[in-house]
């Protein structure tokens, strides 16, 4: 029995129909990997709220100030797309803890957070290439993800269901 949420339900329930609802420039492989891989890092797929007093939510541990950022910054054509996805419909009623459970909110979040790095993101199947843009737009150097953990949560979490997940 697998901990946690199976990556394969996750793409196809959550990952896939929010970047899909986002527009083609947002719902590529390599997006879908990058967060897949980002919620992979980031909760195991199992956490909702950061361990102990963090601030971060969600599978992909979005913390407060980065999620309203992004919707404060977000062109108004996407964020109907985006705010489509809410249980609310204004930008001003969009609270962070709904991505605790709004899993498809959530990884559109995700992919909005990716969308602010100047660097296209990797081929699919390029890991390292995933892990570098993690640390780097995501997880940021002041963050803790070490060299290493993007992989190895990948190889845990994903690599068991790829060829099912983009065959």
């Amino acid at each position: 029995m697998a901990n946690g949420i199976d990556a394969l339900h996750l793409l196809q329930e959550a990952v896939r129909p929010a970047l899909v609802n986002m527009g083609p420039a947002y719902a590529t492989v390599s997006a879908e990997q990058i967060v897949m891989g980002t919620a992979a890092l980031e909760s195991r797929l199992i956490w909702l709220r950061q361990h102990g007093k963090g601030p971060a939510r969600g599978l992909w541990q979005m913390e407060p100030p980065t999620f309203y950022d992004l919707i404060a910054r977000c062109p108004f054509s996407l964020l109907a797309n985006v705010l489509g996805m809410s249980t609310v419909k204004t930008a001003t009623q969009v609270y962070v803890n709904e991505i605790c459970w709004n899993l498809r909110l959530g990884a559109a979040m995700c992919r909005l957070k990716y969308r602010d790095d100047p660097h296209p993101l990797p081929e699919p199947g390029d890991v390292h290439g995933m892990e570098v843009i993690h640390k780097r737009c995501y997880n940021s150097v002041l963050g803790k993800t070490k060299p290493g953990e993007f992989t190895r949560a990948w190889a845990d979490l994903i690599a068991p269901r790829y060829n099912e997940m983009w065959p």
